[in-house]
C-alpha cells in the first residue's frame, strides 16, 4: 500500500435513532470489485482515488437504483448534445471565422477535440464509476488543499449550470412563427416561462419530466435528419434555391487571420458538442457502468458528429453567407424559409423551438437528481450538497429529494436562479453568444486541468486498474488545443471588438475567471478564516428520510493552549456547536469536573455532539460512592442528550459510570478514555469494575438499566480502563493501547465478559513474545472477525549497518508470526486479519546517519524488504481456517544520534491479499491485492490503527 492509512475512530461512525437522519454504519466490502492490476473487471473500486467521504453504495442510496443500460445513456448522450448549438450558433460561428470553410473546418476540429475529450472521461469514468463527472475526477487528482477544488467547480456549476440559452432559443424562435417582433421583454418573459416550467416538471412530476425529456429527444433527433435530407435534397437541385454550391466555391475566402476569432468560435463549437459527458454524471443509475459508458460514449458522439456536420453542409447550401451572418440564433428557420417558404418556415420553426425545449428540459434533467433518473447540472448541485458543501440553506435540504422523494427539488431551484440572472440581465442581442463564450471559458480551466490529472495520476499510480486506456497522444493534443483556447481569446481580434459589442472581447474570460476565484474566496471563508477564530468543520455522514446519505460539516471549536479563565471564554463563545475540544486546563488550571462544565456547555447542550477534554477529574467521593451506593448527587447534576462522542486524554480517577451514563445519556458513538489519575489503585480494580457493572443493571438484577448506553460505535482506552470500565452494551470496535504480558490478564477476563466483533491491540514486545500466551480467550472465538495487531518492537538491538539492521528484523518477524499462530488457535471465526510491525535498532558503529549504508541498503523506503512474507500469510491462513483477507506492514528505521533516520535508513514494506481456499485439500491460495484495493478494504472494514499509535509511527518517520 502506498501509505499507511490514518483513519481514526470519529463521531461518523455514530448511527442515530432519528428516523429522518441517521449515521451510516459501516458497510461490507463488496467483493466482486477487489481485483488488482489492469484488471478487465467491470466493478472496479475507486480506491482511495474516492475523494469523497462516502462510499460507492452510500453515494448510490436512495432514489431508483440502478436503471439505465446502452440505449439509454446513448438517447442520454444524444439528446444532451442536440440542443440550440446545431440550430443557432452556426451564424455566429461564420461570424467570427469569416469563410465557410473555416467554419466547417471548425466542426470537424471540435468533433476531433470531443472525442478526444470522451477518451479522457472514458478512462477516469472507468477508473471511478460513481456520478459527478468532472467533480470527482478533480477530486480524486488535486487532494489538496481539502474541498478547494470542491469549491471551484461548485461555484462553476451553480453560477453557470444554468439553461438560459436555450429558453432563449425557444423564446426566439416561438416569436418568429407566431410572425412578432422578438420584444426585449416579450423574449425574457418567455424565457422565464420555460424554465419555471422545466423546473416544476422536473421537481414535481419527475416520471413524467423524463418522458418528455425522451421524447424531445426523438424528436431533437428526426428534426435534425430532416435537415440533412432537405439539404442533399437541395445540393441536388431539386429545390427553389438558386445555386446551392455557391458558398462551396472558395469555401476560404474572407477567412479570419486572428487566433482570438477561431478561439472564441471554438468555444461555440464545443459548447454545441456539450454532452458526450453526461453519463459521467449519472453513473449511479447506470446498470455495469464502466461497459456502458464505453459503448454509448462514442456511439453517442459519433452519431451527432455526423449529423452535425452535415447539417452544416445543408444550411449553407441553401443560405448565402450574409444571409446567414445576419440571422442570429435563428440560423434554422432561415433555413426553412429559404427552402419551403414563409409559410412552412413558420410552422418548422415550431419545431425547432420543440427542440430548444428539449435542450432546456434535457439540460435541467441532465443536472438533476442524486440516485434517480433525473440528470447533471441539478444532479451535481445535489452531490455538492450532500459533501458537506455549505449553502446558504443548509447542506441537507440541497441533498434532498424533497418533495416527492424522487427528485430534488432544492437542486433544480440551485439550478432555477443562475438561469432568471443570466436571461434578465445582459441585452438580448448579445445574451447568447456572450453567454456560450461565459460558459466555455471556465470549462476549458477545468479541462485542462483533468488532463494534467490524468499525466499526474498515470506516473503517481501506474498500476491502478485501468478498464480503458486513452493513448497518450490523444490526451497530449487534448491538452495542447486546452492551452490554446485559454490563450487565444486574450488576443485582439480582427474587427477589434469581437462578436458581442458593445462589451470588450475578453469580457467573458474574465467572468468566468472570476466566477472561479469566487470559489476560491468561498473555500477561504469556510475553510481558513474560521480557524483564525479557533473553528472548523467536522464532516459526518448521516441518512436522510428518503434514504441519501450526505456529509454534514458540524461547526466544531478547538481550544489549545493556556487561558487565565477559559470558563469566561467559553461562555462568550457564539451558539450552536456541534464539536468542542477543550485542550487546556479547567479553571484555576485544575481539571474540568462535572461540576465545571456545567459552567459552559448547557448552553450548547441542544446542539452539542462531540465532546473532547485533555482532563476530566472524577471526584474521589463520588467514585467511593459507586463503589457502594450511588451518591444522589451525581444524578442533580445537567445532562447533555446530543453528545454522541466523548473522549478524554487524562482520566483523574477511576471512571465512574454512573456519573457518564448521567451526563451523556445518549452515547453511542466513541468513548475515548486514557492515562488514569492518583486514585488508580491496582487493587480497587475489582471493586470499581463491579460497581459499573451494577450501575448498568437496573434494581440489580442482570436486565439492562433504562440509564444503560445501548451501544457504542467504537471505545477506545487503555487494557486497565477498559477492564474497570465493566461495559455490557455492545461494543462496534475496540482499541486498547499498550497490551504487555502484565496487563494481559485484564484484557483476558473483559473479553470473556464482553467479546468483539472488531479488535484492534497495541502490543508492547519489548519483554518478548510471551504476550501471545493465552491472549485470546475461547469466548472471542465465535464473535470476532476482525483483528488489527500494531506489534511495537523496541529492543534497540545494536548493529553496525542498515543491512544488518534488516536482518534482524526479518529473523525477529519470523518469531512473531510463529508465536502469532499459536495464539490464534480459538479464533475460529476471524476473516479479516492486519499486523503491522514496528521496529527500531540503534546503530552501533556511527554515531551519525549511516552514509555507508546508502550504497549497500537492500531495500527502499517503499519496496519489500521480507522475502517471506507470502510465506508469512500463508501461515496465518493456515492457523486462521475462516481467513479472508490479510493484510501485512513492515516498519523500522536505524536509530542514529540525531533522531532522525535518513531515507535509505527506514525501510517500510506492506502487502495484502484475498485468501481463497480452492485446493483439493482445502489449503489456502493466496491472490495479492492491489494497493489501492487493500487500502479501500481497510478503511471500509475500519481495520485502523489507534491515535497513540499512528502518532507513533508518525514520530520515527518524521
Amino acid at each position: 500500500m502506498s501509505s499507511l492509512l490514518k483513519f481514526l475512530p470519529t463521531s461518523r461512525r455514530q448511527e442515530s435513532s432519528d428516523d429522518a437522519a441517521s449515521v451510516i454504519p459501516g458497510e461490507q466490502v463488496d467483493v466482486k470489485r477487489e481485483k488488482s492490476g489492469d484488471s478487465d473487471s467491470e466493478e472496479l473500486p475507486d480506491g482511495n482515488l474516492n475523494p469523497s467521504g462516502l462510499t460507492l453504495e452510500e453515494d448510490a442510496a436512495g432514489g431508483m437504483g440502478r436503471h439505465l443500460g446502452v440505449f439509454s445513456c446513448t438517447l442520454l448522450i444524444v439528446g444532451r448534445i442536440i440542443g440550440t448549438g446545431i440550430f443557432s450558433t452556426p451564424s455566429s460561428i461564420l461570424g467570427s471565422v469569416g469563410s465557410v470553410g473555416a467554419s466547417l473546418m471548425l466542426w470537424v476540429l471540435g468533433f476531433i477535440l470531443s472525442f478526444c475529450g470522451l477518451f479522457i472521461w472514458l478512462e477516469f469514468g472507468t477508473m471511478i464509476p460513481r456520478s459527478g463527472g468532472e467533480k470527482v475526477y478533480l477530486e480524486a487528482v488535486y487532494k489538496k488543499p481539502k474541498y478547494l477544488v470542491t469549491v471551484i467547480f461548485a461555484a462553476n456549476a451553480i453560477l453557470l449550470g444554468f439553461t438560459a440559452s436555450g429558453c432563449i432559443v425557444f423564446a426566439q424562435n416561438i416569436l418568429v412563427t407566431a410572425g412578432h417582433t422578438a420584444g426585449r421583454w416579450v423574449t425574457r418573459g418567455i424565457a422565464l416561462g420555460v424554465i419555471a416550467f422545466v423546473t416544476l416538471l422536473h421537481g414535481l412530476t419527475p416520471r413524467l419530466g423524463v418522458w418528455v425529456m425522451n421524447g424531445l429527444s426523438v424528436f431533437k433527433i428526426g428534426i435534425l435528419i430532416f435537415i440533412v435530407i432537405t439539404g442533399w435534397a437541395v445540393l441536388a437541385g431539386h429545390t427553389s434555391v438558386q445555386d446551392p454550391h455557391m458558398n462551396f466555391r472558395d469555401a476560404f475566402a474572407g477567412s479570419s487571420h486572428s487566433s482570438n476569432d477561431y478561439a472564441t468560435a471554438m468555444f461555440k463549437v464545443l459548447n454545441a458538442y456539450a454532452g458526450w459527458s453526461n453519463v459521467n454524471y449519472v453513473l449511479n443509475n447506470v446498470k455495469n457502468p464502466v461497459r456502458t459508458l464505453k459503448i454509448a460514449g462514442p456511439l453517442g458522439l459519433g452519431i451527432c458528429a455526423v449529423l452535425y456536420l452535415l447539417a452544416n453542409v445543408s444550411y449553407f447550401a441553401a443560405a448565402s453567407k450574409e444571409e446567414i451572418r445576419a440571422s442570429g440564433v435563428t440560423v434554422a428557420s432561415l433555413f426553412f424559409e429559404k427552402v419551403f417558404g414563409a409559410k412552412a418556415q413558420r410552422a418548422l420553426t415550431v419545431f425547432v423551438a420543440l427542440s430548444a425545449l428539449g435542450a432546456s428540459v434535457s439540460l435541467s434533467t441532465y443536472s438533476r437528481n442524486v440516485v434517480t433518473i433525473t440528470f447533471a447540472a441539478s444532479r451535481v448541485n445535489q452531490e455538492l450538497a450532500k459533501e458537506g458543501i455549505p449553502l446558504p440553506f443548509g447542506s441537507k435540504f440541497w441533498a434532498s429529494n424533497w418533495p416527492t422523494g424522487k427528485s430534488p427539488l432544492p437542486g433544480l431551484i440551485v439550478h432555477l436562479i443562475p438561469s432568471i440572472i443570466v436571461i434578465i440581465a445582459p441585452p438580448p442581442a448579445v445574451a447568447y453568444p456572450f453567454i456560450l463564450d461565459v460558459e466555455g471559458y471556465p470549462g476549458q480551466i477545468i479541462n485542462f486541468f483533468i488532463v494534467i490529472g490524468l499525466f499526474w495520476l498515470r506516473y503517481h499510480k501506474p498500476n491502478a486498474p485501468r478498464p480503458f486506456k486513452v493513448w497518450l497522444p490523444v490526451a497530449v493534443f487534448f491538452l495542447a488545443a486546452s492551452v490554446f483556447l485559454l490563450v487565444a481569446p486574450f488576443l485582439r481580434p480582427a474587427n477589434k471588438v469581437g462578436d458581442t459589442p458593445p462589451l470588450p472581447y475578453y469580457l467573458y474570460c474574465l467572468v468566468g475567471i472570476a466566477i472561479m476565484a469566487i470559489g476560491v474566496l468561498y473555500w477561504a471563508l469556510w475553510r481558513i478564516v474560521p480557524r483564525w477564530f479557533g473553528y472548523d468543520f467536522v464532516p459526518r455522514k448521516e441518512k436522510l428520510s428518503d434514504g441519501t446519505v450526505v456529509t454534514v460539516s458540524l461547526r466544531s471549536l478547538s481550544i489549545h493552549g493556556k487561558l487565565e479563565d477559559p470558563v469566561a471564554f467559553l461562555q462568550k463563545i457564539r451558539v450552536p456547536l456541534r464539536m468542542l475540544s477543550i485542550q487546556c486546563s479547567g479553571p484555576k488550571g485544575a481539571s474540568w469536573s462535572a461540576a465545571s462544565l456545567e459552567k459552559i456547555l448547557p448552553r450548547f447542550a441542544p446542539t452539542l455532539e462531540q465532546l473532547e477534554l485533555t482532563t476530566f477529574f472524577s471526584y474521589p467521593n463520588e467514585t467511593k460512592a459507586s463503589v457502594s451506593t450511588p451518591s444522589r448527587s451525581v444524578f442533580t447534576l445537567p445532562q447533555y442528550p446530543n453528545v454522541r462522542s466523548f473522549s478524554v486524554a487524562q482520566l483523574q480517577g477511576m471512571p465512574s459510570l454512573v456519573q457518564l451514563q448521567h451526563l451523556f445519556p445518549a452515547l453511542d458513538g466513541t468513548l475515548s478514555l486514557y492515562l488514569f489519575g492518583v486514585w488508580a489503585k491496582e487493587n480497587r480494580f475489582p471493586a470499581v469494575r463491579a460497581a459499573n457493572q451494577r450501575a448498568q443493571d437496573s434494581d440489580g438484577t442482570n436486565e439492562p438499566s433504562s440509564r444503560a448506553w445501548s451501544k457504542l460505535a467504537c471505545v477506545a482506552c487503555s487494557v486497565h480502563m477498559f477492564y474497570v470500565l465493566g461495559l455490557r452494551c455492545p461494543i462496534g470496535l475496540l482499541m486498547l493501547e499498550r497490551v504487555t504480558k502484565y496487563t494481559k490478564r485484564y484484557l483476558v477476563e473483559a473479553l470473556r465478559e464482553q467479546p468483539v466483533p472488531r479488535l484492534e491491540l497495541s502490543l508492547m514486545l519489548g519483554d518478548g513474545l510471551a504476550v501471545f500466551d493465552g491472549l485470546f480467550p475461547q469466548e472471542l472465538g465465535a464473535r470476532l472477525s476482525h483483528l488489527t495487531l500494531f506489534c511495537e518492537d523496541t529492543y534497540y538491538d545494536s548493529v553496525n549497518s542498515v543491512v544488518e539492521a534488516a536482518a534482524s528484523a526479518r529473523r525477529h518477524w519470523d518469531h512473531v508470526v510463529n508465536k502469532m499462530c499459536l495464539s490464534f488457535e480459538p479464533l475460529h471465526g476471524l476473516t479479516h486479519l492486519r499486523v503491522v510491525f514496528h521496529c527500531v535498532h540503534r546503530n552501533r558503529g556511527f554515531s551519525r546517519p549511516d552514509a555507508a549504508g546508502k550504497d549497500n541498503c537492500p531495500c527502499t523506503h517503499k519496496g519489500p524488504i521480507f522475502a517471506s512474507a507470502k510465506k508469512s500469510a500463508v501461515s496465518l491462513a493456515c492457523a486462521l481456517p475462516s481467513l479472508e483477507y490479510v493484510f501485512l506492514t513492515a516498519i523500522g528505521h536505524l536509530k542514529n544520534s540525531v533522531d532522525r533516520p535518513q531515507e535509505y535508513e527506514r525501510w517500510h514494506s506492506e502487502q495484502a491479499w484475498r485468501v481463497a481456499r480452492e485446493t483439493k485439500d482445502g489449503g489456502p491460495v493466496l491472490v495479492e491485492l492491489h494497493d489501492e484495493v487493500a487500502e479501500t478494504i481497510i478503511r471500509k472494514e475500519e481495520l485502523v490503527l489507534s491515535k497513540a499509535d499512528e502518532a507513533t509511527l508518525s514520530r520515527y518517520e518524521g
